[in-house]
């Protein structure tokens, strides 16, 4: 899986250090989070850490973490009311290694969910299993909008086709008006919804590593470009629209003038990346 750690690495190139993780190295874990530093100084400056909400909005979620998850409980209280940015840090799991329970997770997302109006970046790296956990419960009938989300990044690193039980999820109430960033491997969502397929404010898009029968069709991928009109980044790797090149057309609707079928002209796009080899020869054709 060579490939894939080379496109994830490019993907995330640029991303911060989640600061104060606690599933990070032993070279880092001698040096404690600049939050945790400055509110042990002396009261005076605890107090003006705890009274500082800003200090607070990044919320990780390391694999060893475990119910009732009390950093994460004090992060969410801590941080107000402003926007917080949660990562979800359980990776590719080994199957011998003590991972989070159902019960874990039932305290775990309903925690963060009840938050999700302040939710301005989630991160998600897991299994299939604990994916398809949070896809279940972000997609819950009771589970409002996510008006304040900008960036979502879900990164499925198991490779297998079991994926038959819940394969197209509706996220968020099908809407996240303000999402500029949306990187999807090997998630399977319904690409109707209108937070990928209306994302007006979409600037970077990344799809990876995702199974033939849960690739966008060719009218749904036209729209996602068509819609995201100020898109600067594009990622494929073994993703993209499905079929072949002839089946690359819509069917015009009955009195349109609008034709659904012209060239999609992605004006601002300055960084692609693909890695697809089905896609490589038609996309090189085009000018």
């Amino acid at each position: 899986m060579a490939h894939e750690k080379d496109f994830h690495d490019r993907e995330v190139e640029g991303d911060e250090e989640d600061e104060g993780d606690e599933g990070a190295s032993d070279e880092t874990e001698s040096r404690p989070p600049f939050t945790l530093a400055v509110s042990h100084v002396c009261w005076h400056w605890r107090n003006v850490a705890l009274s500082t909400p800003s200090l607070w909005t990044t919320i990780p979620v390391p694999r060893e973490a475990r119910s009732p998850y009390p950093r994460v409980s004090t992060l969410l209280e801590r941080s107000k009311n402003l926007p917080i940015d949660i990562i979800v840090s359980y990776g590719d799991l080994d199957k011998h290694e003590d991972a989070p329970s159902d019960a874990d997770l039932e305290i775990l997302f309903p925690m963060l969910i009840s938050h999700i109006h302040r939710w301005r970046t989630i991160k998600v790296m897991a299994s299939e299993y604990h994916m398809y956990e949070f896809l279940s419960a972000v997609s819950g009938h009771s589970v409002p909008a996510a008006p304040q989300l900008t960036t979502l990044e879900l990164y499925d690193y198991e490779d297998t086709d079991n994926r038959d039980t819940f394969q197209h999820p509706t996220l968020f109430a099908g809407s996240a008006p303000l999402l500029t960033r949306i990187v999807l491997w090997r998630v399977h969502v319904d690409w109707d919804q209108p937070w990928v397929a209306s994302a007006s404010n979409l600037t970077d898009l990344a799809l990876a590593y995702h199974a033939e029968d849960a690739h966008p069709s060719w009218a749904q991928f036209s729209t996602i470009l068509r819609g995201a009109s100020v898109l600067q980044k594009l990622s494929l790797c073994q993703s993209g629209p499905s079929g072949e090149l002839p089946l690359w057309s819509i069917e015009p609707t009955p009195g349109d003038p609008a034709d659904v079928n012209a060239p999609i002209q992605l004006v601002r796009v300055t960084d692609f990346i693909l890695k697809c080899d089905m896609l490589k020869g038609h996309v090189l054709d085009i000018t």
